[in-house]
């Protein structure tokens, strides 16, 4: 894990990110199963956090194919626990 690496759960998003969220996720599962790339579910790790130098945080995972797929989550729509 870098230094601007974080478990995610130790934010909170807002309802906006966590539905946009979601809906990437599916679109990410379709192209994978369409394109014959879908991993087995139990090989892939959890998501984890990447703190950007603009505030924003990207959610990213990097599945077994050795492929990263990431979202950006603009500042104000995450935030640290208290």
């Amino acid at each position: 894990m870098t230094e601007n690496t974080i478990d995610l759960a130790s934010v909170n998003f807002t309802p906006e990110a966590v539905e946009a969220y979601k809906a990437f996720t599916e679109r990410i599962v379709q192209a994978l199963i369409a394109t014959d790339l879908a991993p087995d579910p139990k090989n892939i790790p959890d998501e984890q956090g990447r703190l950007e130098s603009d505030g924003s945080l990207t959610i990213f995972v990097s599945l077994p194919n050795d492929v990263e797929v990431s979202m950006n989550v603009p500042k104000g729509h995450w935030a640290w626990r208290q």
